[in-house]
């Protein structure tokens, strides 16, 4: 046997065993259905025809193995590339993301339940400008931009405008993946081996309809990554990568983690090139200042930021009930093994194939790029807690296997000049290993099964998606299932049975009991919203005013999209006389949940403290608006409007408030103002 011989067929095996093996995970599952195995779990939750479908397409990979299958696939795999990718075709691809975002749209998800969907999508809708997240503003604020111009209003406009985003975000992808694809290969079957690889993805689900606020950053990365390589290669200016990198930026601060990537652009060439090689020490003694400089003040800011705590992965300690999960925990490591498998299936492959070459990595520019941008997407995916809202925030952490799956492609393709016989063979396997997490996803019931078993697998922070799911079903009118939630929530966490038993001992005035029940419950969970806000109630209570503003200020910044911190934050400004922070605590409560009924009625007692019974009634009638049968909006009104000198409405108002509750502790204060309107109409 010839050394080439024995070079090919050394290939082979690798290619066919190593694509054989992550294929075969997708059978792992039914060994440990309830195994930390989420990446490649899919085919539990579908019929089991997909099964069988998956098997066959096994069977067709193992047969692109052998050589008269392989010569007429890669025929057609090169026709192909011969259309889209021979020269630079913008029409075509163009006409390709066109058809593209036509397909998303009409395959758009049936269910959206990941991450902060509802919030997002709720928060959207208001007819008020939305609070804007700190590090997520410019992508609400396209969000809201969108809202306006669809003709959709209502509940359903946020849904609409995230589809919108997420359909024409996928279109722009693919346009600039056909580009950067054609810009790394160096013939056509490489580029459309890169573009089909980058394609069929996990990631790939964030443009059919996703609500959330990651599928408007792609297209931006991914045209930073594309001028990005052709500034190194001297094609355009250092401005055009800058641009897509700000806009990215703008739109989301999670790309704060590739702007080092930058850096290596900024000297590379030109003035700054040269710069850099004449006052080399110095300029590098500034970087390593300026690193530890920012180290010293993230430090203090990471000290004294309860949100930022939440957010980062903690080292060896975990958060109160989970704190077994830390940064070099199993259970972390698995979420990050399940995470590229999920989002980059022919990772491995490519892997693999890639050893041999790392060595010269850091001679080729190129490479040092794509390096900065996966060791910024690294960094990302495992210092981030990716558990924040739910039992799994997957949608946040794709952006981190772009830049790797294209550096070990690349380097793939350079060593091994064979590998293009294998190029339909792991195209075709890449497809066929992401298509049950799509098929789960594009269906209703396997979309919600699969969302429980990701709450499961963290169950103490799982509060979040349970919650999610009851008002799933509250809208749908199942009663039975929302019942049957409510049960799980009582039994599986302790917060929502003690905390109801710490209100009742709020209303009986046994303040120091129910303050025991809150130091319990922060110890479960030390970064719990309800808990700050329990505890803020009972310090209210108590007149400790300046404690409880600073819970309440805490659950504000950890609530997103949650008005009760604000409500209450205006409740104990109101106590303190301080009108002017309480209204513009009750603004952004009302940005935040413009249909909220506590929202209405703490700016009806806002403006009644005030002395501005005109503008209280006005809340107190949207009180009665949202919630018809409620008798608050009614002694309200009644009240505001007595106030106001409109005894007529007065009276309607306060007649209506007894007849709905006539045992309310109000009800004889609503009969003397009766009472003395009565006189008044008769006098």
């Amino acid at each position: 046997m010839t050394h080439g011989s024995s070079y090919r067929n050394t290939v082979l095996i690798s290619v066919a065993g190593v694509t054989g093996l992550v294929w075969g995970l997708r059978f792992l599952p039914y060994l440990i259905p309830q195994g930390r195995v989420w990446g490649v779990n899919h085919l539990l939750f579908l019929p089991p025809v997909y099964l069988w479908i998956y098997a066959a397409l096994g069977i067709i990979i193992l047969s692109l193995f052998f050589r008269p299958v392989a010569q007429i696939s890669n025929r057609v795999f090169g026709s192909a590339a011969a259309v889209l990718l021979e020269r630079p075709f913008p029409k075509r691809w163009l006409f390709a993301a066109v058809c593209a975002v036509i397909f998303f749209w009409f395959l758009k998800l049936p269910v959206y339940l990941l991450g902060d969907s509802f919030s997002v999508t709720a928060n959207i809708s208001n007819d008020l400008p939305v609070i804007y997240k700190w590090s997520e503003i410019g992508s609400i604020f396209m969000a809201v931009i969108v809202s306006k111009i669809i003709p959709v209003a209502g509940a359903e406009s946020g849904v609409y405008a995230y589809g919108v985003i997420s359909v024409l975000s996928g279109g722009a992808t693919i346009f600039l993946l056909f580009a950067l694809a054609y810009e790394l290969g160096n013939d056509r079957t490489q580029r459309l081996f890169i573009f089909c690889l980058t394609l069929f993805a996990g990631w790939t689900l964030l443009f059919f309809g996703y609500t959330e606020n990651y599928p408007v950053l792609w297209p931006f990365i991914t045209g930073y990554v594309y001028f990005g390589i052709r500034y190194l290669r001297g094609k355009n200016s250092l401005i055009v990568p800058f641009v897509f990198l700000a806009a990215s930026m703008v739109l989301h601060l999670q790309i704060a983690f590739f702007i080092f990537s930058f850096i290596l652009l900024l000297f590379s060439r030109g003035l700054p090139a040269r710069l850099y090689e004449n006052h080399k020490k110095i300029i590098l003694s500034i970087i390593v200042l300026g690193m530890a400089g920012a180290a010293v003040l993230f430090y203090k800011f990471y000290q004294q930021s309860l949100e930022l705590q939440i957010y980062l992965m903690p080292l060896f300690v975990g958060h109160g009930a989970t704190a077994g999960y830390t940064l070099f925990s199993i259970d972390h490591l698995l979420d990050i093994g399940n995470q590229l498998l999920l989002l980059m299936p022919a990772f491995p492959v490519l892997l693999i194939l890639s050893f041999g070459r790392w060595r010269k990595l850091f001679t080729d520019r190129l490479n040092q790029f794509l390096i900065l941008l996966s060791l910024g997407g690294f960094a990302f995916l495992f210092i981030i807690e990716p558990r924040l809202g739910m039992g799994r925030d997957w949608d946040l952490f794709a952006l981190a296997g772009l830049a790797p799956l294209l550096l070990v492609a690349k380097i793939a393709i350079e060593r091994h000049s064979i590998l293009s016989r294998f190029f339909p063979v792991i195209i075709i396997a890449s497809l066929t290993m992401i298509m049950p997490y799509l098929a789960v996803n594009m269906n209703y019931d396997s979309a919600v099964e699969n969302y429980k078993f990701l709450l499961s697998l963290d169950r103490e922070r799982g509060r979040t998606g349970v919650t999610n799911l009851i008002k799933m079903y509250d809208e749908k009118g199942d009663k039975a299932v929302v019942d049957s939630l409510k049960v799980i929530l009582r039994d599986h966490y302790p917060a929502a049975t003690l905390a109801p038993t710490a209100y009742e001992l709020i209303d009986q005035r046994r303040y120091d009991e129910a303050l025991i029940i809150s130091d319990s419950l922060f110890k479960l969970d030390p970064y719990s919203i309800e808990n700050f806000l329990l505890r803020a109630s009972i310090l209210i209570k108590q007149e400790h005013y300046a404690r409880a503003i600073q819970d309440l200020e805490t659950a504000a910044d950890l609530g997103r999209y949650d008005s009760r911190p604000l409500i209450r934050l205006a409740q104990a400004y109101n106590q303190l006389g301080q009108f002017e922070k309480m209204m513009m605590v009750l603004r952004k409560a009302q940005q935040c949940d413009a249909k909220s009924f506590k929202v209405a009625e703490g700016l009806s007692s806002g403006f009644y403290s005030m002395g501005r019974y005109d503008s209280a009634l006005v809340y107190a009638q949207k009180m009665i608006e949202v919630e018809v049968n409620n008798p608050a909006g009614y002694i309200a009104a009644g009240l505001c409007a007595q106030r106001s000198g409109n005894l007529t409405l007065a009276e309607s108002y306060l007649t209506n408030f007894l007849r709905l509750d006539p045992a309310n502790p109000l009800a004889n204060r609503a009969k003397e103002i009766l009472a003395s309107i009565n006189r008044a109409i008769t006098q």
